[in-house]
């Protein structure tokens, strides 16, 4: 095995040719070739490429850029970018709307492409040029003979070595136009495809096949469904009464019959599921509560019992098995694994051994899986759809979305997915004279509103460039892009008391950002594995970790550079005043006291949501916490008063309302959502090799 990775990894080391997609990339002739177009690059720019090109997984960090390409010389960081700038540029007039070079948080640069070597060394055509015929009538039969091994020796090193790729075949038209967002997606094998239509907040189902569709009539609300390959059943999942899923038969007019419960689940999972082939059962995801990981579970019709499919171990910290496909022979299945915002783990494995036979982690997130063929998969990451080849390893990007891709269904050489478009928007209500109005409004999703201690300035998350970044706007005058985040990241943050700095954590590491100067500091590195930061004065910060096995709150001094661990039991997020730690605990409801100095804890708010854990708010005089709405209280924002122990409701949410929120005397920020949009597009694909 050994010697197969040495000789990959001096064939990468040395080949000067590459295919990148549908263009040929020559480092000696420093060219791009695209069909008849050809772009020349700039030294540095041709040199970072084949450094990329020749690491491990074409990733490289800035340190090894700096070093290989720049030979070590003292130049800035800038120096990269510029590079990369200039390579995206010029890939973007061969290959436009791909992305190419991806920058993981701030640390290095990968090629995104599928990038297969080609080693002149296999091509006999390089040595053409030494030929020297002995006498002129043999010229051309010697050209002719090496020209035949040529192209037979070119033919065979493709067959071994280049597996057939995907390739759009067409532009992605839409399949529905109606108003509100269409999601989740299903069909059967008669070309009949069943998803659901969300508008002005109510939910049906559309059965369709070519352009003619149709309502499915039933008095049911289902939460999600998907329809039998034989087109005569539904899977359906519901709330009221309890959280169920259970299946009903379809009747030739689509009409729905009587549901039949089937499994139970939990009112903090969302589930999603999908028919064998066979329709002998059904495959679905299911999570105890909120604090622990999804995992997918096979249902068998004939026996009625269920059990484990996915073997995920209980990491606290990771949302578990989020997307899960079958196989057409349903005896394979394909799944993903979270396992950060930036990283997830594709598993392909047996359905009856459960032993997995291939495994890859992709530094990206991904929420939905199809299988393509029996080595193909297609991945949707937020935005963007990708093929992954399970024989090479290979990932490139196939199609860029109008939107977040929320489901797939491969309806045959054709792709159809879901996109959703959603945004939101920060609002300010005056609870003295209950008047409201809008503030930081875009087309896309502005969040987490944080007003600093002196009230003139405000700072935000928002996705109106892509990626969330923190924006900050002062004195309610125009936002202004602070720092950008990991592509994928959604952070906390909170403010110093003297409004200087915000802190958050991205990946495991801390960092501080100087809203007057823009500068970046990284407090702690990913090994402090933190994720809440809240700072306690100017020179401590408290932060959560996992470091210990299970989540803790940590103090830590900046001066110093000394850290301590505040809890054994538990702690996720808090806030320190004085001697006190107030906290929650991830597996627990409940608020909770504790003197740092006697350990001595008390339960302050038994029925104190999970819902709370990064967005609940300490004041000198009270308590801001959310309540979601039973038969007894209200839904909205409470207030705990922490001298008499009252609790009293401050703002009453509607179902717009999206967790964030933060109060500043009797000025309350919250943001709202608003409807989400979206439609299904089809997307014509066709396979081919280079």
């Amino acid at each position: 095995m050994k010697a197969d990775v040495s000789a990959a990894d001096a064939a990468l080391a040395t080949a000067s040719r590459w295919q990148l997609s549908d263009v040929l990339f020559d480092s000696k002739l420093r060219q791009l070739q695209h069909a008849n177009r050809i772009i020349t690059l700039e030294p540095k720019v041709s040199s970072l490429l084949q450094c990329l090109l020749s690491s491990p997984d074409q990733f490289a960090s800035t340190d090894t850029l700096l070093a290989q390409v720049w030979s070590g010389r003292v130049v800035s960081d800038s120096a990269v970018q510029r590079a990369v700038y200039q390579l995206r540029k010029a890939f973007a007039e061969l290959l436009p709307n791909q992305t190419v070079v991806r920058n993981y948080n701030r640390t290095g640069y990968r090629i995104e492409l599928m990038a297969i070597p080609l080693p002149t060394e296999l091509n006999p055509c390089a040595s053409l040029d030494r030929i020297v015929p002995a006498r002129r009538r043999y010229a051309v039969s010697v050209f002719m003979l090496a020209g035949l091994v040529c192209s037979l020796s070119w033919v065979v090193y493709l067959l071994l070595n280049v597996e057939p790729l995907l390739r759009v075949a067409g532009v992605a038209q839409p399949v529905s136009s109606l108003p509100g967002v269409e999601f989740a997606l299903s069909g059967s094998n008669s070309d009949v495809t069943l998803y659901l239509h969300r508008h002005d907040e109510q939910s049906r189902l559309i059965l369709q096949q070519g352009d003619a569709w149709q309502v499915v009539n039933s008095a049911l609300q289902p939460e999600l469904a998907a329809l039998s390959p034989d087109g005569k059943q539904l899977l359906l999942s519901q709330r009221q009464p309890d959280c169920s899923i259970g299946i009903a038969q379809l009747s030739p007019q689509a009409t729905l019959g009587v549901l039949k419960p089937l499994v139970s689940c939990s009112n903090d999972s969302q589930p999603r599921f999908q028919w064998l082939a066979d329709q002998t059962g059904f495959v679905y995801r299911q999570r105890e509560d909120k604090s622990r990981p999804y995992q997918w579970y096979l249902y068998q019709f004939a026996s009625g019992q269920h059990f484990q499919l996915t073997l995920n171990a209980q990491v606290l910290s990771s949302n578990g098995d989020l997307a899960l496909a079958m196989s057409d022979d349903s005896q394979t299945f394909a799944l993903a694994r979270y396992h950060s915002v930036d990283k997830t783990e594709i598993i392909i494995a047996q359905r009856t051994t459960l032993q997995p036979s291939h495994t890859a982690t992709l530094q990206m997130p991904v929420q939905a899986i199809s299988w393509f063929d029996s080595n193909t998969l297609l991945l949707a990451s937020r935005d963007q759809i990708w093929q992954y080849h399970i024989n090479s390893g290979k990932l490139a990007l196939l199609h860029q979305t109008a939107g977040y891709v929320n489901s797939l269904l491969m309806r045959g050489s054709s792709l159809l997915y879901g996109v959703t478009q959603q945004s939101g928007d920060i609002w300010q209500y005056d609870l003295d004279t209950n008047q409201s109005s809008r503030l930081i409004s875009s087309s896309r999703h502005d969040a987490l509103p944080r007003r600093s201690p002196d009230g003139s300035k405000l700072a935000f998350l928002s996705n109106r460039s892509g990626a969330y970044q923190l924006w900050l706007t002062e004195h309610d005058g125009p936002a202004r892009l602070l720092t950008s985040l990991s592509p994928a990241a959604f952070t906390r943050i909170s403010w110093s008391a003297n409004s200087q700095f915000l802190y958050y954590s991205m990946q495991g590491a801390v960092y501080q950002v100087d809203v007057i100067s823009a500068d970046t500091r990284q407090l702690l590195d990913n090994k402090a594995q933190a994720f809440f930061v809240q700072p306690v004065d100017d020179h401590t910060l408290l932060y959560s970790s996992m470091a210990s096995g299970d989540w803790q709150l940590w103090l830590y001094d900046i001066s110093a550079n000394t850290q301590r661990m505040l809890t054994t039991d538990g702690g996720y997020s808090g806030f320190v005043d004085g001697e006190m730690l107030y906290f929650t605990r991830y597996h627990q409801d409940g608020l909770w006291q504790r003197n740092i100095q006697t350990g001595h804890e008390v339960e302050l708010i038994a029925d104190f949501d999970r819902v709370n854990w990064l967005n609940w708010q300490l004041y000198p005089d009270a308590i801001l916490f959310f309540r979601p709405q039973t038969a007894e209280t209200a839904g909205g924002i409470w207030r705990y008063n922490r001298q008499t122990t009252e609790q009293s409701l401050v703002w009453t949410a509607g179902d717009d309302f999206v967790h964030h929120y933060q109060l500043n005397g009797q000025k309350l920020l919250v943001v709202k959502r608003q409807p989400a949009s979206g439609d299904i597009y089809q997307l014509p694909l066709t396979t081919s090799g280079w």
